[in-house]
């Protein structure tokens, strides 16, 4: 009996310091990254920490909670501005998110659902219910409308119902997130055009069907369109930070031309259920910092996912929850400096603070060094990131690519392979391989022309050899 206790006692032991052990690291409460198939999550240091969370606000109000909040706006002046949809409002709050004043338009918001102020304190509201963005002055008073503009070359809007806005500092247009495109309007009320479309692609069937298609028949068939948008902003010398449904375009960068410059890829995580059915990433908005780090938060997951100028992973961190830190439904994010994240989850009503760790600056000290040229400053932050995590796979890129430049290619192979970059690991064994060949070339040389003369030798010694066999055997068989 006390043998079977003893078995028992050490069997639940056991089963405790394992269950101990599989739950020491959460990912949600730490973040993690993706291994280099996209799909495994790996353990990182934690990223960012919830700082402060608001729920609500006291001040001269009726309604002191959002109620499904859809866009923030960190403004000029440092103070913040809601777009509180369900209650049909903007709020102003500031940079301590204190209650400063709410805004209606005098009873004319009608679910708002984008907000932008300029440096005068002007705000721009996209009213999407009211099909109009609505122009306000710094003390809430209307201004004007900008409605659907008359225009020959504006097509497939049978109705405006705009849903983020921002001005372009360049030219001082509105831009607008209408439909499945940007839409741009002056300030005369003036169609201007569309920027960053994404392209459809081309169909061999449909363009035949089109060309021999009366107006009829092309009336009828169903139009081809391209993924939506789903939000942007402004920054950096008039550059859109984009959000997309496109699969290699669900994050965009678009200069003054209108060209993506961004690297086109898959971001984000797809995830599968039990049905194996799939959900693709929907990020729902994106903010730029200055050295044009961006971030992003997705839907499906309530996560938010940060990546360098280069589209590479930095950190994901949250994840669904009601606590500190966690999202139900994340609707917006702003940068707002010295490392700050700013965040408003429509479901919850509220707003949180994230400040990065010392962890994560690392990171982005490194990145930015890297991205100025300053190879040796950004070496020496990657190896303390690699003493800190070895399973932080970009600093192993990162230190290839840097002993790369460097000339040290035998060094770079192994971090290279633990960063799973084929294509880099085979560029630095070519290195390697040409080095080795430049360095002995005159050796290899000697070796062959050596090798060559010695099979010559040898072939002229085997053939001597064996005439003298042959006619031996035959004056044996004459004799």
């Amino acid at each position: 009996m006390k043998k079977f206790l003893r078995c028992a006692i050490v069997t639940v032991m056991l089963a405790v310091l394992l269950v101990s052990q599989a739950s020491a690291f959460n990912y949600w409460d730490n973040g993690y990254i993706l291994a280099p198939d996209g799909k495994t999550r790996m353990a990182m240091p934690k990223p960012y920490t919830c700082e402060q969370v608001v729920t609500q606000f006291e001040g001269d109000t009726m309604q002191k909670k959002f109620s499904n909040p859809q866009d923030l706006f960190l403004a000029p002046s440092g103070d913040y501005y809601v777009a509180d949809t369900g209650n049909s409002r903007i709020v102003r709050l500031n940079s301590n998110f204190e209650f400063v004043a709410e805004y209606n338009g005098g009873y004319v918001l009608n679910s708002p659902e984008g907000i932008y102020v300029t440096n005068e304190g002007d705000m721009y509201i996209a009213d999407s219910a009211g099909g109009k963005i609505i122009h306000l002055d710094p003390n809430g008073e209307w201004v004007e409308d900008f409605v659907m503009p008359e225009s020959e070359l504006l097509y497939d809007v049978t109705y405006f119902s705009p849903s983020k806005v921002a001005i372009n500092p360049i030219n001082n247009n509105l831009y607008v997130v209408q439909g499945k495109q940007f839409m741009t309007i002056d300030a005369a009320n003036n169609f201007k055009g569309y920027v960053g479309a994404n392209q459809v692609g081309f169909n061999l069937i449909n363009f035949i069907i089109l060309t021999f298609a009366s107006d009829e028949q092309k009336d009828q068939m169903e139009r081809i369109e391209p993924e939506a948008y789903y939000n942007f902003c402004v920054a950096n010398g008039g550059k859109i930070y984009a959000t997309g449904a496109t699969d290699n375009k669900r994050i965009s960068v678009i200069n003054t031309v209108g060209t993506n410059t961004y690297p086109e890829k898959l971001y984000g995580e797809t995830l599968y259920d039990n049905a194996a059915y799939e959900s693709v990433p929907i990020f729902r908005d994106i903010c730029v910092d200055e050295n044009e780090i961006i971030t992003v938060i997705e839907e499906n997951t309530s996560c938010v996912y940060q990546y360098d100028p280069d589209g590479n992973l930095l950190c994901i961190f949250g994840g669904k929850g009601t606590t500190a830190g966690y999202f139900d439904l994340p609707s917006s994010i702003v940068y707002a400096g010295n490392g700050k994240l700013v965040t408003l989850d429509a479901t919850l009503g509220r707003i949180q603070v994230f400040m990065p760790t010392e962890f994560i600056t690392t990171v982005q000290d490194a990145v930015i060094a890297y991205s100025e040229g300053r190879y040796d400053d950004s070496l020496v932050l990657w190896n303390e990131i690699k003493e800190d995590n070895a399973s932080y796979t970009l600093a192993r890129e990162f230190i290839g690519k840097i002993e790369m430049k460097n000339g040290n290619y035998a060094e770079v192979l192994d971090d290279f392979k633990q960063s799973g970059n084929r294509v880099s690991y085979g560029e630095a064994f070519e290195k390697l391989r040409y080095g080795f060949m430049q360095e002995y070339f005159y050796l290899i040389v000697i070796v062959l022309i050596a090798l060559i003369v010695g099979v010559v030798f040898l072939m002229k010694f085997v053939r001597k050899t064996m005439r003298k066999i042959q006619k031996e055997f035959w004056d044996k068989l004459e004799g």
